[in-house]
């Protein structure tokens, strides 16, 4: 079976400057880590939100525009294999 990454929860809105955990799940993988992206980035930045490799989202201080941002774990083992979420990030 191909391996396969899902990330739960699928969506989430998150309040400026706090933050929320994503859980990833890779089946049919002996190597079962992923790499963290918000909006493609590895890791996040300042603007978009950062991630940990834990999968703890932390949003800006700021909202960004679009206030939508795109969450992904990358199968280490197979990285064309990745699980997807969004996060809105809200002011309050």
């Amino acid at each position: 079976p191909a391996v396969s990454v899902t990330v739960s929860p699928g969506a989430a809105t998150v309040r400026i400057s706090k933050t929320r955990t994503f859980v990833a799940t890779v089946q049919n993988a002996t190597n079962t880590s992923v790499i963290w992206k918000v909006n493609g980035i590895p890791g996040g930045n300042s603007i978009v939100g950062t991630i940990s490799s834990t999968g703890v989202y932390r949003a800006p201080f700021t909202v960004p525009s679009p206030p939508t941002q795109s969450i992904a774990a990358v199968s280490v083992q197979n990285p064309s294999k990745s699980g997807n979420a969004t996060v809105t990030v809200i002011r309050r």
